[in-house]
Parts: C-alpha cells; structure tokens; sequence
C-alpha cells in the first residue's frame, strides 16, 4: 500500500462512460463508490485513534487514503514478469482499496496495537513483509474485514459498509524508526533509478553504499531489538 497516492480521482464515471473501449464491471463497480471511499477513509482513521486512546497508546501520526480510480485501474491490470495478469479477480484479491497506517514511537506500542486490532476487528491476513525482503523493512501489514462491535459499527456507517462491500481494509503499523528507513529506502530504490551511483540491482560495480546498507540493515538491527522498550 502507497498512502502517498492521490486520494481524488483524475477520472470520473462520466468519463469511464465515455470511453470507446469496454469498462470491465469491477472498474465500473469501483468508480461509482467514490464517495464510500472517501468518507471510509476518514472513518478508519477516526477509528484507529479511537482504539489507540482506549489502550493508552501513544501515536505519532495515523494517515489514510482511498485509493484513486486511475490507481485502481493502473493496479488492476499489473502483470507478473510472466506477462500473466497479477490479479485474476481484481474485485476481491485488491484489498487496500481504502488502507490506514499508523506511527508508533517504539515497537512495544507497535506490537500493543497490533494485539488491540486483533481484539476489535477480524484480522483475515497478518505479515511483516520485511521477514522476507531483507532490506531493513520492518511494518506489521493487517488485512481487516470486519468490526467486531455493533455499537462501534453504528457509529462508523460507512467503514462498515466499505468492509461489506470490499473484500479488505489494510492497515499498516511501524515505528517511528521504522517509518523513516521505509520511506529513505523507498527514495532511493525507486526515486532514484536511474541516477549514476544509485544501481541498486544487479552486480554493477557501482552500486550505491545506501542500497547495501538497506540489505544489511536486518543483520546489524537484529541484535538490538532487545531493547524493545526504547525509542529506535
């Protein structure tokens, strides 16, 4: 999930409905949810922080977006490097069409909310997707698909329809350590390319000293998460 994407449209229904080529249903589906989207948005974000106060943790910022109709058409159609299309079933398998993220001082308060998601809301998928990239990542994906109090649901109408209607909400939560690492290593692993000194893949001889730390940044962080208690 990018929360750095646009949240408003360049497109619109009108037009998708003037387009000469045929709109596959799930785009035009999600076109005509704009404003679900948006106000599902603001709701998750109220509702993290309000799950927050309640547990007395301490949050440096929670951000949210809706994902763009040009974002969702662009993502929907991706293929793997086999040319094969990445989503066979992009209506159920999209599931950060609305996504949340939170920043935590420590990995304590991290993990602590992670506990709290999982006490209030049906978490179906749970990663750290930094266990297997080995760049230094390190965020605690969650896939929610439902709330787990009415009361809570009456109060936010229409995050309970999003997840109703969409087979996911994500929700991103990392340390404020790990939070500024993830967007350093995203700037120069993708802003970047291009640029002499900045190769991070393949065996050039000049590759940038920044992209091999990030591969390294797993094996010399390690020994430190002892001190989980501790500001990073």
């Amino acid at each position: 999930m990018g929360l750095s994407e646009e949240s408003a449209s360049n497109r619109s229904v009108e037009s998708l409905a003037s387009d000469t080529l045929p709109v596959a249903t799930h785009i035009w589906n999600y076109a005509q949810k704009g404003e679900l989207l948006a106000k599902a948005a603001l709701e998750i974000r109220s509702f993290l922080t309000e799950l927050a106060q309640s547990a007395s943790i301490t949050v440096h910022a929670i951000d949210s977006r809706s994902k763009s109709l040009d974002s969702y058409v662009k993502k929907s159609c991706k293929e793997g490097h086999d040319g094969i299309p990445k989503y066979s079933d992009p209506a159920t398998q999209i599931r950060d069409c609305v996504a949340a993220r939170a920043i935590l001082f420590t990995r304590d308060a991290r993990d602590l909310f992670v506990q709290v998601l999982l006490l209030h809301t049906k978490v179906i998928e749970h990663v750290n997707p930094g266990d297997l990239k080995f760049n230094g990542y390190d965020s605690e994906h969650l896939v929610i698909s439902d709330l787990n109090d009415e009361g809570v649901k009456k109060r936010y109408p229409a995050l309970t329809r999003y997840l109703l209607d969409f087979s996911g909400l994500e929700i991103q939560l990392r340390s404020v350590a790990a939070h500024a690492w993830a967007e350093y290593e995203h700037d120069v692993r993708y802003n970047a390319r291009g640029v002499p000194g900045f190769a991070c893949e393949g065996s050039e001889p000049n590759r940038s000293m920044v992209c091999r730390s990030g591969r390294d940044a797993p094996r010399h962080g390690r020994p430190l998460r002892k001190y989980r208690g501790s500001p990073e």
